[in-house]
């Protein structure tokens, strides 16, 4: 789930815009070879992971209503883990996206 405010600015047949939010992640459960990776770690360990974010998106018209959308996003993570394997993870998220919209 995220959430992002954006300012755009029209060139030409394009809309770019600056990002700027909250991106929240929610993992349920996870598994490593098929088995319950949950169940290996420590209790404090933390599956959840929550970025503020800042990036570039833009909206290219193709037709009247019909664009295309790339963003990039650079997220920094918010919460640390307390687990024994937090000492692994970087604390970043990198997010290239490309989507199709239609305007109604």
């Amino acid at each position: 789930m995220a959430f992002f405010g954006k300012y755009p600015f029209t060139v030409g047949i394009a809309k770019i815009y600056p990002l700027f939010g909250f991106d929240l992640n929610f993992n349920i459960s996870c598994k490593k070879d098929g088995e319950n990776y949950k169940e290996n770690l420590d209790s404090s360990y933390n599956f959840h992971r929550h970025y503020v974010a800042f990036g570039v998106g833009s909206d290219v018209y193709v037709k009247e209503r019909l664009f295309l959308k790339p963003s990039l996003l650079l997220g920094f993570q918010m919460n640390k883990n307390m687990g024994s394997a937090a000492t692994k993870e970087s604390g970043f998220m990198f997010n290239l996206g490309f989507s199709v919209g239609y305007k109604l």
